[in-house]
């Protein structure tokens, strides 16, 4: 809730935001439930982009503006009466070019120091108006780099932790604690202690001893492989608990 009212508040005065976080502690999800409600309001327009290793600067452009309306040939917006929320997934996944920037980035980085980019075809400057760039990203390793102080520095950077053992346990057992008591058994829900436990205590283990490495690089652990165990188990029917 904190982290949505923030970046409320930063889209209201026009303010970039960058969110940083390992993966899986819910920074897409925060960003993208609050464009949700304020596309929902009516007064918002949404324009989701996600990174990938092969992502160019060509393909970016080209996503942004086919959802920007011409208002003159020189500029660019969103629809009429309203203003558009640019939401880039993983932005420091681009893969960096020979002298270590990475295009895609550098594209941002312009949108945001001078307010638009080149015409790709005919070389004239298009401006760019009414758009905001909320932007989300995983610490550099892993495919990851790091990003320039040229491009953070426009942004307001919020950092969001990863959970302790103890918030994991309270926030999985009210959702399991919940599903068990449907069935109205005391005996039932009270299994719902050991299977947090020992599920969390067993992630715990995991990440302190299956680490990543050249040879096992598929040893990559976080948050949502937790949350996939509960959703497998909120898959059973309480009745035929």
């Amino acid at each position: 809730v904190r982290y949505s009212y923030l970046l409320e508040k930063s889209l209201s005065v026009s303010k970039p935001m960058l969110f940083t976080g390992h993966s899986g502690v819910g920074k897409s999800a925060v960003i993208s439930n609050l464009i949700s409600r304020l596309v929902d309001g009516g007064a918002w327009a949404s324009l989701p982009i996600s990174f990938s290793a092969q992502t160019s600067a060509r393909r970016t452009q080209e996503s942004i503006e086919s959802k920007l309306d011409k208002r003159k040939k020189t500029l660019l917006g969103p629809p009429p009466g309203k203003r558009m929320v640019m939401f880039v997934d993983d932005v420091n996944m681009p893969t960096l070019e020979t002298y270590g920037a990475a295009p895609p980035v550098e594209l941002l980085r312009q949108f945001l120091d001078q307010g638009g980019f080149y015409d790709r075809q005919k070389l004239f400057w298009k401006a760019v108006s009414d758009v905001v760039e909320v932007a989300a990203c995983g610490p550099p390793g892993g495919g990851r780099n790091p990003l320039t102080p040229r491009y953070v520095r426009h942004h307001t950077v919020m950092v969001m932790p990863q959970p302790s053992a103890e918030a994991m346990r309270r926030i999985f057992s009210s959702i399991v604690g919940g599903h068990l008591a449907l069935n109205g058994q005391a005996e039932i829900v009270s299994l719902t202690k050991p299977i947090i436990e020992s599920t969390v205590d067993l992630y715990q283990t995991v990440l302190r001893d299956l680490k990543p490495i050249p040879a096992k690089a598929h040893y990559t652990f976080n948050l949502r492989d937790v949350s996939k165990v509960v959703q497998g188990l909120l898959m059973v029917q309480a009745a035929h608990i």
